[in-house]
């Protein structure tokens, strides 16, 4: 391998961490002060629950692509991608979980009510 071949390896790994260990320290922010204020004004429902979808399906191609490798969907994957995926839509349960417990408005509570009465 060259040498640059190998810095742009160990800054693609670097930066990979750098953004799996700030989106997890946003959401822990973001679930801490829904707690601490004990309200969720602010907070869209629409935006979790599209993004926690997603990150659910992105979990399920990974698992599809590791199960099958003959499908030929994934050429490689890395523990950090089911780490930040993990951490991904356990940080999106707990902001939904606490959107339901603690609604900033009536729209809100009527939003959550209906959206949780339609699972």
């Amino acid at each position: 391998m060259s040498a640059t071949t190998e810095f742009f390896k160990i800054l693609s790994l670097i930066s990979g961490w750098v953004y799996c260990g700030t989106f997890v320290g946003g959401y822990f922010c973001i679930s801490f002060e829904i707690f601490r204020l004990k309200t969720s004004a602010g907070l869209s429902w629409n935006y979790l629950m599209l993004s926690f979808l997603g990150y659910l399906y992105y979990l399920l191609y990974f698992v599809y692509g590791s199960v099958y490798p003959q499908s030929g969907l994934l050429t490689s994957i890395h523990i950090e991608d089911y780490i930040f995926l993990g951490f991904a839509i356990l940080w999106h349960f707990v902001c939904l979980k606490q959107l339901l417990i603690y609604p900033g408005s009536k729209k809100n509570k009527i939003t959550c009510t209906y959206a949780t009465l339609s699972f």
